[in-house]
């Protein structure tokens, strides 16, 4: 009898994962981005295509649309930018100092 239990209780919790597996979210693979997050990144890059990668040559209501992916932080903003046109590489550093 004991073992017929445990065997029925193994079952349940199993049922149980796999339920709540499936109830939570066993989706497909996602970059994690939403659909806002989306369409504000194909955007900046849209705006950074079209300027030729050059900050100054962007009107004011494009510059407006960086800093307000930024949260109003300018040079924010053009670090994003020089990103989205290619022109910023992260720069290896020396040997750690000992």
């Amino acid at each position: 009898m004991k073992k017929q239990s445990s065997r029925v209780l193994l079952s349940l919790i199993s049922t149980a994962a796999i339920m709540t597996a499936v109830l939570t979210g066993c989706r497909g693979q996602g970059d994690g981005m939403s659909d806002t997050q989306k369409e504000t990144a194909n955007k900046m890059q849209e705006i950074a295509s079209k300027s030729g990668g050059d900050w100054d040559k962007l009107s004011q209501a494009d510059r407006n649309e960086y800093l307000k992916a930024t949260n109003g932080s300018e040079q924010a903003a053009k670090m994003l930018f020089q990103a989205r046109t290619g022109k910023l590489r992260g720069n290896p550093g020396g040997a750690p100092k000992q």
